[in-house]
């Protein structure tokens, strides 16, 4: 069939034949387009004779020495000069080390194993020793020995790679470290230099470290703490949000102000603490503060607690106090004590019924009766006739407040800012208060004097305001008719005296004359 010329008729077609593509020998390898040899006829049929290699072709392949096509092969360029430092370059050698440290005045231990990491620099010969890390090991670890050219002996030389093997103790600084280890690159690098490199050592156990496992892996005891936490919060879990709300009042007779305060107590269920507001009212006299105690859990009794408890320094705990407040202390017409105030229970809100219902068994929630404790309003006291003035008079200073002293606002105007100021010693003063020197500046607009003292330096004596501004009443007036001191009694030479100190004025500044000269009828024309 196959030597059959391709003309119709000679040629049999495969009626179950479905496939008429050509197989793919074009393709790119490498970045260049090479043919491949052909596999497959159209269709998919395979290729067997084409890709068969006969006999003289098996020998010519096998035969065949490249050296002919292409010549001979050129040698490989020798590879650049490196020194050692760039060679050398991070390679480290990583050793394992132990060594004991003993323990003193201890009876539980008499040494410890502590382990290390060694590390070799290879550029310099440099060594570093890391301590391994350990938790509650109770020594500062990590770096051990920084990195550094470590001595061997006193002859000078320095540890190299050529001392340091699985089995070798290491004296670095009086420290004697036993190599037990290595990683797997040391051991390929050590071997590469032709060094028979031992097998690793089973490391000592560390006595306190083995003790501490051992109590670690023993099941232990149900801690106290915990417990309690978990009680705290299933009890937060439960009764969050839960609030226990009595209405009272506080009978604060005892104090200046003798007031009954209304007063709410709430005590959470979710932490057995409580708190106080007051409940203010409109012009109640009162500083509006939420709170007269703060949230917080209140003992019942303060000072119920034991006799050689220190007051002075410390603050009462839970370990002091014996009884705190709990919700079976409260009830309607109940007195509790908080910190020494007697508050009176007279009401609560639906929630702390319901609470007290289901709990204790209460169903009489009547409010109590605190009407008859509010203070009635006392009546003004007429006192008797004095006989002083007509009666109405004296019935208007029963009923109404004093009216304040009247200024005069017109004198304040045209003398606002006017200060006369004049220098003053004592008079007849003994030898140490002979060197004190006084500034009296008198205020025109409200008859006010002020005295300050002037500093003198070594006198012994501290300068500054001798008497505040007021007015001074002379000493020849009575208390009835004052009689006050006025700028005509100032005078240079003259004495003053005030509160039973007598001054001697010595000079007056230049304002004075200037003042005396705008207006001389302030002043009496003998002066």
């Amino acid at each position: 069939m196959q030597n059959l010329p391709l003309l119709p008729g000679y040629n049999f077609n495969d009626p179950t034949k479905n496939r008429y593509h050509r197989c793919q020998t074009l393709g790119y390898r490498n970045g260049f387009a090479i043919p491949k040899q052909p596999r497959f006829k159209i269709g998919g049929e395979t290729l067997l004779d084409y890709n068969v290699l006969n006999e003289s072709e098996l020998d010519l392949l096998m035969n065949y020495n490249p050296v002919l096509t292409y010549g001979q092969a050129k040698e490989c360029p020798p590879s650049a000069f490196q020194p050692s430092f760039v060679e050398l370059d991070k390679k480290v050698l990583g050793f394992k080390c132990w060594f004991k440290e003993t323990i003193y005045e201890c009876p539980t231990e008499s040494y410890r194993v502590r382990f290390l990491n060694l590390y070799y620099y290879l550029e310099d010969d440099s060594i570093s020793v890391e301590e391994e890390k350990s938790v509650n090991s109770g020594f500062p670890q990590g770096t051990f020995i920084s990195r550094r050219q470590i001595p061997k002996n006193d002859a000078g030389g320095i540890w190299t790679w050529n001392d340091l093997n699985v089995g070798t103790n290491v004296n670095l600084f009086g420290k004697v470290m036993h190599i037990y280890d290595y990683n797997a690159s040391t051991r390929d690098w050590l071997e590469s230099q032709g060094i028979e490199v031992r097998c690793p050592e089973c490391p000592p156990k560390d006595p306190y470290t083995e003790m501490r496992r051992c109590l670690e892996m023993r099941p232990a005891d149900p801690d106290p703490c915990i417990a309690k936490e978990c009680i705290k919060l299933c009890k937060f879990l439960k009764n969050d949000r839960k609030v226990l709300r009595f209405y009272g009042i506080w009978d604060d007779n005892d104090q200046f102000h003798k007031h009954l305060r209304t007063v709410v107590l709430q005590f959470y269920l979710s932490d057995d603490t409580m708190d106080v507001k007051e409940i203010h009212h409109q012009n109640d006299g009162r500083d509006l503060f939420p709170f007269i105690v703060s949230r917080h859990k209140i003992p019942k009794d303060r000072s119920d607690v034991h006799p050689d408890f220190n007051w002075g320094t410390l603050e009462l705990s839970e370990m002091e106090v014996k009884e705190y407040f709990s919700p079976k202390d409260f009830g309607i017409g109940k007195t509790v004590q908080v910190y020494n105030r007697p508050i009176l229970l007279y009401n609560c809100d639906d929630f702390t019924k319901a609470y007290y219902w289901k709990n204790f068994g209460i169903t009489d929630f009547t409010p109590a009766d605190i009407s008859v404790r509010y203070p009635t309003l006392r009546t003004k006291d007429i006192p008797p006739w004095n006989l002083h003035g007509t009666l109405d008079d004296s019935m208007q200073n029963v009923y109404s407040i004093p009216n304040a002293p009247k200024k005069d606002y017109g004198k304040m105007l045209n003398y606002q800012g006017v200060v006369l100021r004049y220098l003053m010693t004592l008079h007849n003063p003994t030898p140490i208060e002979s060197c004190r020197r006084f500034v009296l500046s008198y205020s025109l607009s409200g008859d006010l004097v002020n005295v300050y003292e002037t500093e003198q330096p070594n006198s012994g004596f501290i300068g500054g305001t001798f008497l505040a501004r007021s007015r001074i009443r002379k000493p020849s007036s009575s208390v009835d008719e004052p009689e006050f001191y006025g700028p005509n009694d100032f005078k240079i030479g003259s004495v003053i005296e005030i509160y039973s100190r007598k001054f001697r004025i010595i000079d007056a500044d230049k304002y004075v004359l200037k003042f005396m000269t705008e207006y001389p009828d302030q002043f009496d024309r003998k002066w």
